[in-house]
């Protein structure tokens, strides 16, 4: 990031949305998030929706379309493609609390999209910050 790029920080009082996916294993029998759908990438980033200023179902869409995308970059490489099984609210202020930060990233896609960082490196240190945002999910929605 250059000097003149001006990093946006999500306030730590919005919802925040992750999507889950099917053939992540992310949820439980129960329908409960398990903590691996709140573990980063391999950037060592989470991916968020922005809850607070969207429209009455515009959640799902958003979904649908993340689901999409991520279906185009499975094509061709011997992957099933994934479906959108439910979604998770947990306030921003859940990932701060765990020395996390969760930065404004619009997507031409998605404009309430933002990222989870600064993750550790070590994945047990990841599985301990995971465990503990997965334990104060507000909610969990199926479609």
């Amino acid at each position: 990031m250059s000097d003149s790029e001006e990093v946006s920080h999500v306030p730590q009082h919005e919802v925040l949305l992750r999507f889950l996916f099917s053939g992540c294993g992310h949820l439980r029998s129960d329908g409960t998030p398990r903590p691996e759908a709140f573990l980063p990438n391999k950037d060592l980033q989470l991916s968020v929706t922005r809850a607070s200023s969207l429209a009455a179902g515009e959640e799902w869409q958003i979904g649908i379309t993340s689901r999409d995308k991520m279906n185009e970059n499975r094509e061709g490489k011997g992957l099933d493609p994934v479906v959108l099984t439910a979604r998770s609210s947990v306030l921003c202020s859940t990932f701060v609390d765990q020395d996390l930060s969760v930065i404004e990233k619009p997507l031409d896609y998605n404009v309430h999209h933002a990222d989870v960082e600064g993750w550790p490196i070590e994945k047990a240190a990841q599985k301990v910050k995971a465990m503990q945002v997965a334990s104060k999910v507000i909610d969990t929605t199926r479609p």
